[in-house]
C-alpha cells in the first residue's frame, strides 16, 4: 500500500460498524466487500459492538482488521465509545453503518468531511424504521433493489440521490462446472441459511417434505445451517423411502460452502421476506438452480423464467411442484442452471459491487474532518427505557453487567 505526502494510505479508507458478526448473510457480504477493498490497496477497519465472531478466520484471510466488544462485561455506552475512539484513531474517509440501530448511532459522532453511508439489508418495513430515525446522519442509504430504493423514498422522503442501489455480489468460481442434469441421480436439494420461523419459514419443511415425498420422485435433501428450529427439523424430517434422504447437518465453515454448493442442484429458499440473499447468488454462480419465494425485492432481479422457478409466497405446496418440475424437465434445468451461473457472473460479482461502492466516496475529502479527542456519549435516539441512559441508573448497570460477567 502507498503512502500520500501527508503519511496516510493512498486509496479511501473505510470502517465498517456492525451491530453484530452472527453467521447470515451481512457477515459474509461485509466479508466479501472489505475483503475486496484490501485486494485493491485500501486501509479497511471492521468493529462490532459485540464479540461473537465466528467467521473471525475468514476475515484474516482476507487482511481484514475486526474489532469486537465484549457485551457480556460492557455496558452498551462503553462499547460505543470504544467503537468511536478505533473509528476517529483510524481517521477514516468513509464510515458506514452495516446492521441495525446500534450502528447506525455511530453515524450521528462522525464529523463533517467523513462520508456517512447507511446500509438496509432486508426488505421489511422494521429495518426501513430503524434506520428512519438516522437518516439525517446519513449521506447515501445503500439497498440492494430497485423495490427497495421505492420502498427507502416512501420512508424517508430524501433526495433520490441519496439512495444508492448497491448490487450485491459474491465471489465467483473461477472455473465453471459443467452440469449433467440428464444423469438420472436423485436430485440434489440443498437450503443453506440461518434455521428459523421467523424470515426464514423453516418450519414449514415438514410440509414441503410431505409434498415432495408424495410425488415419488428421488432426491438428497440437505439443510446447511442453525438455529432455533434445527432441533426439530432433525426430529421431524424423516422419510420411509429409502431413495428419499433428508440431511440436517448444521453449520458449515465458509470455506467449505462452495464444495458444498458443487454437490447440489437445486437451491431452495422459502422466506416470506428478503433483500437480496447471499446464499442465493452464491448458489447461483455455482449453477443451482433457484426454486425461491417471489418476493417483490432483489429476489425478481435475478431470478425470472430463464434462471429459476419463483413461487408464490402463500402457496406452500407450490415449492415441491416446482422441485418435481425440474426433476421432470431435467434438460430445461440444465439450460437454468447455465442462465442462472452467467447471469450472476456478469452481473452480481464481488468485483462490480465494489465498484459501485466506490462511486460514493468524492475524489478528496469533503474537508478535514474535526473529530473530537473524547466523545460524550448520548442516550440512543430510539429505546424504550431512555432514563436508563443517565446517572445514577448508568453507573448501576455498568455494575450489574460486571457482576454477571463473573457469574
Amino acid at each position: 500500500m502507498t503512502a500520500s505526502a501527508n503519511g496516510r494510505s493512498a486509496g479511501p479508507r473505510f470502517v465498517f460498524v456492525t451491530s453484530f458478526l452472527d453467521l447470515g448473510g451481512s457477515t459474509t457480504w461485509l466479508c466479501d466487500l472489505a475483503g475486496e477493498l484490501r485486494r485493491r490497496g485500501m486501509a479497511v477497519r471492521v468493529c462490532s459492538l459485540t464479540e461473537r465472531h465466528p467467521l473471525a478466520a475468514e476475515y484474516r484471510e482476507r487482511g481484514i482488521e475486526v474489532l469486537v466488544q465484549n457485551e457480556r462485561r460492557l455496558i452498551y455506552e462503553e462499547r460505543l465509545q470504544a467503537t468511536l475512539d478505533a473509528t476517529r484513531d483510524f481517521q477514516p474517509d468513509v464510515v458506514v453503518g452495516w446492521t441495525g440501530e446500534p450502528a447506525y448511532e455511530a453515524l450521528r459522532y462522525v464529523p463533517q468531511g467523513v462520508v456517512r453511508v447507511g446500509a438496509l439489508h432486508s426488505d421489511h418495513p422494521p429495518v426501513y424504521q430503524a434506520a428512519k430515525p438516522y437518516e439525517p446522519c446519513m449521506d447515501y442509504v445503500v439497498v440492494l433493489s430497485q423495490r427497495m430504493v421505492e420502498a427507502a423514498l416512501d420512508c424517508y422522503h430524501c433526495p433520490r440521490s441519496k439512495i444508492q442501489h448497491v448490487r450485491l455480489g459474491v465471489e465467483i468460481p473461477k472455473v465453471s462446472t459443467p452440469r449433467d442434469p440428464g444423469n438420472g441421480k436423485p436430485l440434489r436439494i440443498l437450503y443453506l441459511g440461518r434455521v428459523r420461523h421467523e424470515q426464514k419459514r423453516t418450519h414449514l419443511f415438514p410440509d414441503i417434505l410431505r409434498d415432495l415425498s408424495a410425488t415419488g420422485m428421488p432426491f438428497v435433501w440437505t439443510i446447511a445451517g442453525d438455529g432455533p428450529d434445527r432441533a426439530r427439523l432433525e426430529q421431524v424430517l424423516v422419510t420411509n423411502n429409502p431413495t428419499q434422504v433428508v440431511r440436517v447437518i448444521g453449520s458449515v465453515t465458509y470455506s467449505k460452502i462452495p464444495a458444498l454448493l458443487e454437490e447440489h442442484d437445486v437451491f431452495l429458499l422459502a422466506s416470506d421476506y428478503e433483500g437480496l440473499p447471499h446464499t442465493l447468488l452464491e448458489a447461483m454462480g455455482h449453477g443451482l438452480v433457484p426454486v425461491v419465494s417471489d418476493l417483490p425485492s432483489g429476489i425478481r432481479e435475478v431470478v425470472d423464467e430463464s434462471t429459476g422457478l419463483l413461487v408464490d409466497v402463500n402457496d406452500v405446496p407450490g415449492y415441491a411442484r416446482a422441485i418435481h418440475w425440474l426433476h421432470r424437465h431435467r434438460s430445461e434445468m440444465g439450460r437454468m442452471s447455465h442462465a442462472a451461473e452467467q447471469r450472476v457472473r456478469n452481473e452480481f460479482s464481488v468485483q462490480v459491487m465494489t465498484d459501485q461502492w466506490l462511486t460514493m466516496v468524492p475524489p478528496q475529502r469533503l474537508a478535514v474532518p474535526n473529530w473530537p479527542r473524547k466523545f460524550t456519549i448520548k442516550r440512543p435516539l430510539v429505546h424504550s427505557w431512555p432514563w436508563a441512559f443517565v446517572e445514577p441508573f448508568r453507573t448501576v448497570r455498568r455494575v450489574l453487567k460486571r457482576l454477571s460477567a463473573r457469574a
